[in-house]
C-alpha cells in the first residue's frame, strides 16, 4: 500500500500540484499584482491608524498564529535538504517562487476575512472552508476540506514536525527521543486542552522571540563570514539556471513554504495555497479584508525570504561539505563558525519551531471541528488525541500514514486553489475597493485618519 501511495505522491501530486500552484500564482499577479507587489504601498497601508473595535485577535496576533503553522524545523533542516538536492542555485528559485506564492496567500486571506462567520463566543472565525461554503455555495465540499484539515493536523502539522525535532535534538544535544516525546506530550496537552485563545496567545509571544533569536544567530555567521558574501551571492545567481537548481528550488518551495525537503518526508505541505493559514487570518479584527491580506504576504516573506534565506547563507558561507543528513549539514554549518556551544541554542530552536508549528496546526484542527458543527467536547477529545500523536510521532517510524498525509494536504490545496480561481473576481473587486477608498480617505479633510497620520500615509498613485 505504501508503495502505491508513494507513487501517487511522486508522480501525480508531486508534479501536477506545484505546476498548478505556480500558474495560479502568476494568474493572480496578472490580476492584482500592481496592487499587491508594491512594497512601499503595503508598508504604508499597514501603518495606517484605523479605529476598529470588536471581538477577535489583533491583526498581528493573527499573523503570528499563521506564521506558527507555517514555520517549522524545515526552516533549518529543510533548506539544507534543498541545497543538498539542488545546489546553491535553488536559493534563487526559492526567492522567485516566494514572490509568486505570496500573492496566492494574499488572495486566500482576503477571501477568508470577507466570507468569515461568527463562532459561539461572538468572535470572527473562518478560513478556506468559509469561502468554499459561503462564497461558492458548496457546504459539502467545505465539510470535506475540514475533515482533510483535521487529519492533516495530526500528521503533517504534528507527527512529522515532532519526529524531525526529536531527530535534530538527538543529534545536536544527545537527547533521547523518549525524553523529547515526553516533553512534547506535556507541552501540547497544556496548549490544546485549554482552548484556541491559549494557542493564539502562545504563538503571539513565542514567534517574534523565536524569529529574532534565529535571525540574530544567522546574522552572527553572516557578519563573521561577510568577506565571502558577494562571492556566494554570485554563485547563487549563476548556478540558478542549471536544471538541477531550477527543479529543486521550484518544486521544493512550491510544495512547502518552509522548504521542508529533507525533513523526514521531503515535500510535505504547501502553506501558500493549501488553505490553512486563512484560518488564522480570519479571526483578525480589521477594517477591510485587503488590509489583512497584506499581512498574508508578510507571512510568506518572513518565513521564506527572511528565515530560509538566512539558513541558506549560513550553510553556503560556512563552506560545510554536505556529506550527511540535512539536519547534520544545518547544525554543522552553525557550529563550524560559532563553535560547539551553539548546538544547544539550535536544539532549543528546533524544539520551539516544532512546538510553534504544532500549536498553529492544533488551532486549525480545532477550528475545522467547529466548522463541522461539533461541540466543545470534541475540542477536548481532540486535544488529548493530538498530544498523544505528538508523543507517538517522536518514536514511530515512517509508514503509510506519512504518505496519506501528503495526499491529504495535496487534496486540500487542489480544492482551495479551485475555490480561489473561481472567486478571483471577488479578490480583484475587494482589492480595487480598498485601494480606491484609501485614496479618498487620505485626500479627504474629513477622513477618519488623523491629520498627522495623513502626511505619513501619502503615496503616489
Amino acid at each position: 500500500m505504501q508503495s502505491v501511495l508513494g507513487w501517487l505522491n511522486e508522480n501525480i501530486f508531486g508534479l501536477f500540484l506545484p505546476a498548478v500552484l505556480f500558474v495560479s500564482g502568476v494568474y493572480f499577479i496578472l490580476r492584482i499584482g500592481r496592487y499587491t507587489l508594491r512594497p512601499l504601498f503595503a508598508v504604508r497601508t499597514l501603518s495606517d491608524k484605523t479605529e476598529v473595535s470588536g471581538k477577535g485577535k489583533s491583526p498581528l496576533s493573527s499573523l503570528c498564529l499563521a506564521l506558527a503553522g507555517t514555520l517549522g524545523v524545515g526552516n533549518i533542516t529543510g533548506v539544507a535538504g534543498a541545497i543538498i538536492i539542488g545546489g546553491p542555485g535553488c536559493v534563487f528559485w526559492i526567492w522567485v517562487c516566494a514572490i509568486v506564492s505570496s500573492v496566492l496567500k494574499y488572495a486566500e486571506t482576503v477571501l477568508a476575512v470577507h466570507f468569515r462567520e461568527t463562532d459561539s463566543d461572538g468572535k470572527p472565525a473562518g478560513g478556506a472552508h468559509s469561502y468554499i461554503k459561503n462564497g461558492l455555495g458548496r457546504p459539502a465540499l467545505a465539510a470535506f476540506f475540514c475533515i482533510l484539515c483535521v487529519f492533516t493536523s495530526f500528521t503533517t502539522g504534528n507527527m512529522t514536525q515532532v519526529r524531525a525535532a526529536a531527530d535534530g535534538l538527538e543529534f545536536a544535544c544527545g537527547l533521547p527521543s523518549v525524553a523529547t516525546a515526553s516533553v512534547f506530550l506535556v507541552a501540547v496537552l497544556f496548549l490544546t486542552c485549554s482552548g484556541k485563545d491559549r494557542i493564539s496567545g502562545f504563538t503571539a509571544r513565542i514567534i517574534p522571540l523565536l524569529c529574532a533569536g534565529y535571525v540574530a544567530a544567522s546574522l552572527a555567521v553572516i557578519i563573521i563570514m561577510r568577506d565571502k558574501l558577494g562571492e556566494i551571492t554570485s554563485i547563487i545567481i549563476s548556478d540558478a539556471f542549471t536544471p538541477r537548481a531550477g527543479m529543486s528550488g521550484f518544486l521544493g518551495y512550491l510544495c512547502s513554504p518552509a522548504l521542508r525537503m529533507g525533513v523526514q518526508r521531503g515535500v510535505m505541505s504547501n502553506e501558500a495555497g493549501c488553505g490553512t493559514a486563512p484560518i488564522a487570518h480570519a479571526g483578525a479584527v480589521t477594517d477591510h479584508p485587503a488590509r489583512q491580506g497584506f499581512l498574508g504576504i508578510a507571512e510568506v516573506l518572513c518565513d521564506t525570504l527572511l528565515l530560509c534565506t538566512m539558513t541558506a547563507y549560513v550553510i553556503l558561507l560556512s563552506g560545510t561539505v554536505p556529506d550527511g543528513t540535512s539536519t547534520e549539514l544545518a547544525l554543522d554549518s552553525f557550529t563550524s563558525v560559532l563553535g560547539g556551544g551553539v548546538r544547544y541554542f539550535l536544539g532549543a530552536a528546533l524544539f520551539l519551531f516544532a512546538l510553534a508549528s504544532v500549536a498553529g496546526w492544533a488551532y486549525y484542527g480545532k477550528e475545522s471541528l467547529r466548522a463541522l458543527g461539533l461541540g466543545k467536547l470534541s475540542g477536548k477529545v481532540y486535544g488529548v488525541l493530538f498530544a498523544a500523536a505528538a508523543f507517538a510521532g517522536c518514536l514511530i517510524p515512517e509508514g503509510p500514514i506519512w504518505e496519506l498525509s501528503d495526499i491529504s494536504i495535496s487534496l486540500m490545496a487542489i480544492i482551495n486553489v479551485m475555490a480561489l480561481l473561481m472567486l478571483s473576481p471577488v479578490v480583484t473587486g475587494l482589492t480595487k475597493e480598498f485601494y480606491s477608498e484609501r485614496k479618498k480617505r487620505i485626500r479627504s479633510k474629513s477622513g477618519k485618519i488623523p491629520p498627522d497620520t495623513v502626511k505619513r500615509s501619502l503615496f503616489k498613485s
